[in-house]
C-alpha cells in the first residue's frame, strides 16, 4: 500500500508551487510532510487526494498509476484542518455518511452501517456521543470525528492536512499520542501536513522536509535533526544560533572556504571564567525563564554580534548571572554549511 509520486508539478496562476518532485512513502509509515507556509506540502497532499490535478508527473497508489482518476476512485481518507463536519448532522451521521452515500450495490445494510460506527467511536474512544452534534463536542472531539468519518470508508491510505493546527496545544500534545499509537494499531500508510517541527518530530516515522516546492532531505526524526542536509533544515528544525564568522578562535569557520556555522543554543556551554582557548566573551542582554529552561541573550563583547543560549533550570541557579554580567561561551557542537548567497551577512541571529 505504498503512495509513489513521479516528477510532480504544479502552478497556480502562473506561479510554480511544486517543481518535479518525487517521492515515496512506504507500506504502513506515518510520514510528515514539514514545511513552512507556502512551500507546497498541503498542494502535494491535495494532489495525491485527488482533490487537485497535476501539470505533470504521476501518481501511483498501491501499484495502480491513480493520476487520471477521480477522489472516490482512490480509496483514501482525508481530514482536513477545520474538520468539515456536517453541523446539522449528529455524530454518528458525520462517521456513517461515507457509507450511506455509496452505490447501492456497493452499500452496507442499515445493521452493519451502525455495527462499524460504533466500532468507530470507540476506537476515537467516542463511546456515547453519537447523537451529539459538532457543537456539542470540543475541538479535539470533532477532530476524532473527523478522523473516524474518513476511516468509515475503510480507506487503504490515510491523508491527513494540519489535523491538529487549529487545537490548543494542551489538546494538540494529548492527540498527537493517541494518533500515533492509533496508526501502530490499523497500520494503515499515512501522510500528514505539518508546519510544526516538535509534531513531526514526536509522531512520524519518517520526516519529508519540504521548501518553495522542493524536497530538501527525507529521513527519520532523528536523521533529519542530527545530519541535516543543508543550512536550510539545521535552521528549520529548531532554535539555532549563526555564526558569519570564526568563534572565538575556535575556528568553526575555514577562513580559506567562506562559509556558515549554526550552533544550537543547548550546546553553548557558559561560564563565569573563561573556559580554554575555544570560547568567547560576552555580556548578558536578557534572561527569560521558560519553564524547565533558562535563555539567556547574549552579545559577544566588542561587537555586534548577538546570539542565544539555553541552559537547564538547575545550571542556571548555579551560576546566577543577570543582566549586563559577563560571561564566557563555548560551543559543544556546531554544524558548518559552505556560503549561500541568501546567507552571507555580518554577525549572528536566532534562526526557527
Amino acid at each position: 500500500m505504498s503512495i509513489q509520486v513521479f516528477n510532480i508539478s504544479k502552478s497556480f496562476a502562473k506561479n510554480a508551487i511544486l517543481h518535479d518532485l518525487t517521492l515515496e512513502i512506504p507500506t504502513g509509515e506515518l510520514v510528515a510532510l514539514l514545511g513552512p507556509s507556502g512551500s507546497g506540502k498541503t498542494t502535494l497532499l491535495r494532489l495525491i487526494a485527488g482533490l487537485e490535478a497535476a501539470d505533470a508527473g504521476r501518481i501511483v497508489l498501491d501499484g495502480q498509476d491513480v493520476t487520471g482518476l477521480g477522489v472516490r476512485e482512490r480509496q483514501i481518507g482525508f481530514v482536513f484542518q477545520h474538520y468539515a463536519l456536517f453541523r446539522h448532522m449528529n455524530v454518528y451521521n458525520n462517521i456513517a455518511f461515507g457509507l450511506q452515500v455509496r452505490p447501492r450495490r456497493q452499500r452496507l445494510g442499515k445493521r452493519e452501517i451502525g455495527q462499524r460506527v460504533e466500532e468507530l467511536l470507540s476506537l476515537v474512544q467516542l463511546e456515547g456521543l453519537a447523537e451529539r452534534y459538532p457543537a456539542q463536542l470540543s475541538g479535539g472531539q470533532r477532530q476524532r470525528v473527523a478522523l473516524a468519518r474518513a476511516l468509515a470508508i475503510q480507506p487503504k491510505f490515510l491523508l491527513l492536512d494540519e489535523p491538529f493546527g487549529a487545537l490548543d496545544a494542551k489538546v494538540r500534545q494529548e492527540l498527537r499520542r493517541w494518533l500515533r499509537q492509533l496508526h501502530h494499531n490499523l497500520e494503515i500508510t499515512s501522510l500528514f501536513v505539518t508546519h510544526d517541527q516538535e509534531e513531526a518530530l514526536e509522531v512520524a516515522d519518517r520526516i519529508v522536509i519540504v521548501n518553495e516546492g522542493r524536497i530538501e532531505q527525507i529521513g527519520t526524526p532523528r536523521e533529519v535533526y542530527h545530519s541535516p542536509s543543508n543550512s536550510f533544515v539545521y535552521r528549520f528544525l529548531g532554535r539555532a544560533n549563526r555564526f558569519d564568522e570564526p568563534l572565538g578562535g575556535a575556528g568553526l569557520i575555514d577562513p580559506a572556504e567562506p562559509g556558515v556555522s549554526y550552533i544550537r543554543p543547548h550546546e553553548l556551554e557558559v561560564s563565569r571564567q573563561r573556559i580554554g582557548v575555544n570560547c568567547l566573551q560576552a555580556t548578558v542582554q536578557h534572561v527569560y525563564a521558560v519553564g524547565p529552561i533558562v535563555r539567556l541573550d547574549l552579545k559577544k563583547t566588542g561587537t555586534d554580534l548577538f546570539f542565544e543560549v539555553e541552559l537547564t533550570d538547575e545550571r542556571y541557579r548555579e551560576l546566577q548571572v543577570q543582566t549586563n554580567e559577563t560571561v564566557y561561551v563555548r560551543p559543544r557542537e556546531a554544524k558548518g554549511f559552505p556560503a549561500e548567497k541568501a546567507l552571507v551577512s555580518a554577525g549572528s541571529h536566532i534562526s526557527g
